[in-house]
């Protein structure tokens, strides 16, 4: 099997690396840094870097399109400019959907076939086996093509756009919580309480599911707004006297602010 990228970054190094440790994966990367991508590729297995797109359709017509959101029309702009019929791409940048649902339309006129693939684990650590949501016109292509390779492909319907819409609506929270800890643990510094705070957090979470936890937290938001939005106000006056941003109480106040209820 013959594999292409466009784009030879982490995300193609790190598939590069699982695919690699199968005999029968060849695998080719055209980068616009070429050395870069020469000085990336090292110690990876059967990696072939070319310096053209032309060269990289030449050898297969499965191609990873991973590259930069910003630069994803860029990218398929220049491959527009070649012979793409009969070709797989499998999109695994992170784009606006309507960005994606666009450039499908200008590949399926070519009589090629297109994915939108959004990557929801960890690269890194799980490389190929990294979970996947894909959609598009070319998802069962792309199945059949990796179904003896390990990969987790989960399929979210034809409609290129579709797992770019599930990834990033999901980021709201996968990128969210994270900050929102961050800000709990900076102003828990600021007063000496991050031991407390955090066990008292820990303990919440304890013999509960989280989508029990969850539901019971969304459910409290509409019925309690006023008063939590009331206590949220007094968390900021108390953040803004150790001389913190506020950038997720803020947000929060809000959100509860959003939701109209007075029926405290």
């Amino acid at each position: 099997m013959n594999i292409g990228f466009v784009g030879f970054g982490e995300v193609a190094c790190c598939f590069s690396r699982g695919l690699a440790a199968f005999d029968d994966v060849n695998i080719m990367g055209f980068d616009l840094n070429y050395n870069s991508a020469m000085q990336r590729s090292q110690n990876i297995k059967n990696v072939e870097i070319v310096k053209s797109i032309p060269e990289l359709l030449n050898k297969t017509r499965h191609i990873i399109v991973a590259v930069p959101g910003t630069s994803l029309e860029d990218a398929f702009e220049n491959i527009l400019k070649y012979n793409i019929e009969n070709c797989l791409f499998m999109d695994f940048s992170t784009a606006l959907p309507n960005v994606k649902i666009d450039i499908s339309s200008k590949i399926y006129t070519q009589n090629a076939l297109y994915v939108d693939v959004a990557v929801v684990g960890s690269v890194p650590k799980l490389l190929h086996k990294t979970p996947m949501l894909i959609s598009g016109n070319g998802m069962s292509e792309m199945c059949f093509l990796f179904e003896n390779y390990g990969m987790d492909l989960t399929k979210c319907g034809e409609n290129a756009g579709k797992a770019s819409t599930i990834k990033l609506c999901r980021s709201v929270f996968m990128k969210g919580l994270p900050a929102l800890l961050i800000e709990t643990q900076r102003v828990c510094k600021k007063y000496g309480v991050e031991k407390e705070v955090f066990s008292s957090i820990y303990k919440n979470l304890e013999n509960q599911s989280f989508e029990t936890f969850a539901n019971r937290l969304i459910d409290g938001a509409y019925k309690h707004s006023v008063r939590q939005k009331a206590e949220l106000k007094e968390c900021l006056e108390m953040e803004s006297l150790v001389g913190m941003d506020s950038f997720m109480t803020t947000g929060a106040i809000k959100i509860f602010k959003s939701l109209g209820h007075e029926n405290e």
